[in-house]
């Protein structure tokens, strides 16, 4: 168990939303030392898309309740009515999303067990932290951080 406190998450991420992989990678890791394989290219960045998919549902859900919220205190029928079309779109965005995630963790788990786990972490909190870095810093966004989370949406890279 000392090893998930010491992966922990990343400064500003809830431990409810980082525990499960950790204490995934830590259940699947190797008894006795044996020597992990490193992750390759795709598990890293499968990983990472794992992270940043997570992040953008839960900002989903946030904009869904805020949205629901609005279209229950609407003055008119037509305001009521664009709020509800609004939701809609959103609840769509979501189903795709939870798909995605589906995809990288059916791709990731029968991996877990022989790859890294350090390395495999690292990748997790990177996505986590590129997430909030672009959440945070909207305007002046990394045109190469925005292109690797934007990916993640739609990974194609990923033999499915």
């Amino acid at each position: 168990m000392a090893t998930i406190e010491r992966l922990g998450p990343a400064p500003g991420r809830s431990r409810r939303r980082c525990a499960p992989w950790l204490a995934a990678l830590w259940l699947c890791a190797p008894a006795f030392g044996a020597q992990d394989q490193p992750p390759t290219a795709d598990e890293l960045r499968c990983m990472y898309c794992i992270s940043v998919v997570r992040a953008e549902m839960d900002l989903q859900r946030h904009m869904i309740a805020t949205v629901d919220e609005a279209a229950s205190s609407a003055d008119t029928p037509e305001l009521r009515q664009r709020w509800n079309s609004t939701s809609a779109e959103l609840r769509m965005a979501l189903a795709r999303l939870e798909e995605t995630l589906e995809k990288l963790q059916a791709y990731m788990l029968p991996r877990m067990g022989t790859r890294d786990p350090f390395a495999l972490a690292d990748a997790l909190r990177q996505g986590d932290a590129d997430f909030q870095g672009l959440r945070s810093a909207a305007d002046h966004a990394d045109e190469a951080v925005l292109t690797r989370v934007s990916a993640c949406e739609n990974p194609q890279w990923l033999s499915l």
